[in-house]
Formats: C-alpha cells, structure tokens, sequence
C-alpha cells in the first residue's frame, strides 16, 4: 500500500499537525492567533494559509501535479516572503512534513507496509515541493527589494527636489513649422 493511501484517512490529522508546526515559526502570541481565529477576515494570514496547506496536502496525497500545488503554495510563500522570517524559517515548514508523516506512519512503517523506497520516494516529492519553494520565494524577495529600491529613489529624488539641489526639468513640445 502507498503511502499516499495510508495517509488519505488521516488527512485531516496531518493537516492539523502540520499547520501546527506550521506555526511554530511565529512567535507565541501569533502562533496563537493563527491557531485560534477561524474568521478569514480576522485572521487572513491563517486562513489563507491553512486553506493554502489543504490545497497542496489534496493534490500531494493524489495526483501530485505540480500544476495544481504551485498556486497553494506560492499563497503561503508570497505571505511569508513579506515576513520578518529568515529563508530557512519561511520555508522549514515542508521539511517537517517529512518528520511528520513518518511519526504518522510510525506503526504501519513498523508492520512492513512502509517500504523505504516508498520514503525516499516521499521525501524526493517533499524536497522537489521545498525547491518550488524556494523559487517563488526568491522572486517575491527580489520583487520587494526592487519596490523598496524604487521608494528610496523617488524619497531622495523628492527631497534633493524640495532642497533645491536638483531642478526638474520640465517637458518641452516641440514646435514645427510647417511653411
């Protein structure tokens, strides 16, 4: 048995543990309120991420096309890109999928129905799930730091302006003649 198969009953029970380590990377008081506030207008950051963590959990446990977990993912990764997180922390939270499904699995990998090629082949998909990460994660950093590139010029533009140390130069239309 796969062990895509064995974890589709417990879905439910891994989501929840995974969003609960999820959630670990904020401090306590987050933690708490992504945890707690189901309102998706009070809490959209948990919300959306644990909408986002259902989506990619769904498709990982059947089809697993990356087609369909890109857009889930980049929900969570856009949220977290614009967070005061560290890369590693950002994105630890696939990692510990890993762990967690074998914790999960703990009695079934025990009985032999786990094989460790069935593992390896899990973490291979976690790891390729990690790398897609990473990738739109770089981008939306790159995008942010582009936006506060093009603050701080047109901040300084403004005040070299106000100070009167640059003139803007206005715009002429040019005049033809026609004779």
């Amino acid at each position: 048995m796969s062990i895509e198969n064995l974890l589709l009953p417990r879905k439910k029970e891994l989501l929840k543990s995974w969003f609960d380590l999820f959630v670990r990377a904020y401090a306590p008081e987050a933690a708490v309120m992504l945890k707690g506030e189901s309102n998706q207008f009070a809490n959209p950051v948990g919300q959306t991420s644990l909408s986002a963590m259902a989506d990619i959990l769904d498709e990982f446990l059947n089809e697993c096309r990356i087609d369909k977990i890109l857009p889930p993912l980049g929900r969570i990764i856009r949220i977290r890109a614009v967070q005061d997180l560290a890369p590693s922390r950002a994105l630890a939270f696939i990692f510990l999928l890993k762990g967690l499904v074998r914790q999960i699995l703990d009695g079934e990998t025990a009985a032999g129905k786990v094989s460790h090629a069935d593992l390896a082949e899990f973490d291979e998909r976690v790891d390729g799930l990690a790398l897609a990460a990473m990738d739109i994660y770089s981008k939306c950093r790159d995008s942010l730091y582009e936006i506060r590139i093009g603050e701080i010029k047109n901040r300084t533009n403004r005040l070299l302006l106000k100070a009167q140390i640059i003139a803007e130069v206005p715009e002429h239309k040019s005049e033809r003649h026609d004779n």
